[in-house]
């Protein structure tokens, strides 16, 4: 079962013409220029989800709600957001040793903008984990710092 998800409307009907060629066994959900009516979606879904299909090409508003425990692949095409949208993408492989992969043009920066969303996401899990540490007092005083420092940093924008 694998998901291919792009970020735009266009990348998807490329993409669907690519695995459409001849030599790829595709069926087919809708036409490849009308949007799919959401009880359209909801019967691709379930198709894919007892592997009547086998391959789905959304753009990123369907991935999000994508919640398929069977998907064992995740290709993104050309695209990196921030870093919790690369979380939720590799959260819809949820079937056991799924993958996460990743299909950019070389030399584009999409690579290094997915290093930087791999490095804010390490520092994201680090400061959960220093949250999680604190007492309930120290936690109550962090969160009237950063509340305080929010009030000032307003009341000084309006100067």
């Amino acid at each position: 079962a694998l998901p291919i998800c792009c970020s735009g409307s266009g990348r998807t009907r490329s993409l669907k013409r690519w695995v459409s060629r001849p030599s790829t066994s595709l069926v087919p959900a809708t036409s490849e220029f009308k949007p799919m009516t959401q009880y359209e979606q909801r019967e691709v879904i379930s198709k894919f989800s007892v592997g009547k299909v086998n391959l789905l090409v959304a753009t990123t508003v369907a991935e999000e709600g994508l919640d398929i425990k069977e998907c064992n692949v995740v290709i993104r095409y050309g695209l990196v957001t921030n870093e919790i949208a690369m979380v939720q993408a590799r959260g819809r492989a949820r079937a056991e040793e799924s993958t996460y992969v990743l299909l950019a043009p070389s030399g584009s920066g999409v690579q290094e903008r997915e290093d930087v969303n791999e490095y804010r996401e390490k520092m994201m899990y680090q400061a959960i984990q220093s949250v999680q540490k604190m007492s309930p007092e120290e936690y109550g005083r962090k969160i009237q710092e950063f509340q305080l420092q929010s009030v000032i940093e307003i009341g000084t924008a309006h100067v």
